[in-house]
């Protein structure tokens, strides 16, 4: 969106988003340029998106109601999804699942750091096989509630769940298993 306007209700259906050598982020959501730029009411459904030389979706704006379901977000060099917007951005009702795979991302599967984020839930995600964390909640973030139900978090390298900041967290119903470091870290 540009400066100073909302752009709401996008769709990404049945999409493939595939990194070619010397691409970036796959796909950036939100202006970084701006912090009047609103995006607003944002699904990606049934979307591939793998192969990025960056991460697979950044978040580097405003950012209200983002729906992904049934998608799978793999073999990216950075995070699957990485939330790092500077000061006076911010990203709200972040909706992860049902039937979504964040796997064999080079850095995290999930990255907020340095955002102010409110309400990410999580249902029925898969996280497995990153390099970094599988959910990396940095002590840099400014986070109210992250919620997860009914997920799995496998055989991340650096850890599978790092609560480092915010309030209101809720793993419930969930598989956290199989790290070479620790499975949920506090």
């Amino acid at each position: 969106p540009a400066p100073g306007t909302t752009l709401s209700g996008v769709s990404l259906i049945g999409l493939t988003l595939t990194g070619a050598s010397g691409s970036t982020d796959l796909l950036s959501l939100g202006n970084a340029s701006s912090t009047t730029a609103f995006l607003r009411n944002v699904t990606l459904d049934s979307v591939l998106i793998r192969s990025g030389h960056g991460n697979g979706i950044s978040i580097l704006g405003n950012l209200a109601d983002l729906h992904i379901h049934n998608s799978t977000i793999t073999g990216n060099t950075g995070s699957g999804i990485s939330l790092t917007s500077g000061a006076g951005y911010s990203a709200s009702g972040i909706e992860l699942g049902p039937k979504t795979f964040l796997n064999r991302n080079g850095v995290d599967g999930l990255t907020i750091a340095g955002a102010t984020v409110k309400d990410v839930r999580a249902t029925d995600l898969h996280v497995d096989h990153n390099t970094g964390r599988g959910v990396n909640l940095t002590s840099a973030s400014v986070l109210s509630s992250f919620s997860s139900y009914q997920s799995a978090f496998t055989s991340n390298t650096a850890g599978n769940v790092l609560l480092a900041a915010g309030s209101g967290h809720v793993i419930e119903g969930s598989l956290v298993a199989s790290s070479a470091a620790h499975g949920v870290d506090i």
